[in-house]
């Protein structure tokens, strides 16, 4: 996973890349803000995932363990 953070407009614009093929974008903003950051963002026709990232994986049959 690869994970960038910036700061925007008195908030964080957070860019995540898992198994170099989920592209993801988090918007830590007060709530009364998501949506004009979405839509700065052209971020409203992407889909929302509202579970963890390893509930998704497991759902795209793509989730997979390693010995650390």
């Amino acid at each position: 996973m690869a994970y960038t953070e910036y700061t925007y407009k008195q908030g964080i614009v957070g860019l995540y890349i898992i198994d170099d093929f989920l592209h993801s974008v988090i918007l830590y903003y007060p709530p009364d803000q998501h949506e004009e950051m979405e839509k700065e963002f052209g971020l409203r026709k992407v889909e929302v995932m509202t579970v963890p990232y390893n509930k998704y994986l497991e759902r795209l049959g793509r989730l997979h363990s390693m010995k650390l």
